[in-house]
């Protein structure tokens, strides 16, 4: 009899080791892929005179299909893009290092924001065989002349808060998530003043759900920002962050969290 159960903790032991071997070298990989993805993203946003700007990201699992970029277009213009990637994990993390990469091809100066979008959705649509998507809302400041061009492939619109007005969605009539299929893509303009904010989100804020299944919601995010608008960029996204962790409270995070913040000094 201790023969058998010596034999049996002897192969528990082994299949035990094994799956342990297994799991170290998933994490590996999985730290690898974590760290090629970060790469996509830019480590440190630029400084531009009479902006404040700041970014916060947690992704749901090691790896996530959130993304962002700002692209610096000499002393007078600069483009901000956020994006979300269909589905979590590997796949989308991969998904979204081709779309990063991408973005930055056809997002170059004195190209409008729909045409990049455009020009984006036809590489996506002509050369990925995984069916994935990705929404993206891509706008470029002029500083000389004050405007925010911008357009939106089925992304959370950006919100808005005007200095003394109340604030609104940046939306656009044409749009389709990239890589779904062909299609038309339009641009709005608006002018911007000292003491403006922008907020770019990804959804994982908003439909973040409580566990009694509650969402986090667009209103309260528009809420949380008007109660602290009078702080840094850097200190409203640790705002919202610390908010959407409260409201999560025992659930936890179940998808990607982006936040970018925009502030006009």
């Amino acid at each position: 009899l201790w023969v058998t159960s010596l034999i049996y903790l002897l192969c528990t032991l082994f299949k035990y080791v094994g799956e342990f071997k297994k799991r170290v070298v998933l994490e590996s990989e999985l730290l690898i892929a974590k760290q090629i993805q970060d790469s996509f993203l830019p480590a440190i946003l630029p400084e531009i005179e009479g902006f404040d700007m700041a970014v916060a990201m947690n992704t749901a699992r090691q790896v996530g299909g959130d993304l962002y970029d700002v692209r610096k277009f000499g002393n007078q213009k600069f483009g901000v893009m956020i994006g979300d990637v269909m589905g979590k994990g590997i796949p989308a993390s991969l998904f979204m290092a081709m779309v990063a990469s991408s973005f930055k091809f056809y997002a170059q100066p004195g190209i409008r924001p729909e045409q990049a979008l455009f020009d984006l959705n036809e590489k996506i649509v002509r050369e990925s065989s995984t069916h994935r998507f990705v929404t993206v809302f891509y706008a470029v400041f002029d500083l000389e002349n004050r405007v925010m061009a911008y357009a939106n492939g089925g992304h959370m619109p950006v919100l808005y808060f005007p200095r003394n007005q109340q604030p609104s969605s940046l939306d656009v009539e044409e749009g389709l998530p990239l890589g779904m299929m062909k299609g038309s893509y339009s641009g709005k303009e608006i002018n911007f003043e000292q003491g403006d904010i922008f907020v770019y989100y990804t959804d994982g804020i908003t439909e973040a759900m409580n566990a009694k299944s509650e969402m986090y919601t667009t209103q309260r995010l528009i809420s949380l920002i008007e109660l602290n608008k009078s702080l840094s960029a850097v200190k409203l996204c640790e705002a919202v962050e610390k908010d959407v962790t409260k409201f999560l409270a025992k659930r936890g995070q179940q998808d990607d969290i982006t936040v970018i913040v925009i502030k006009i000094n």
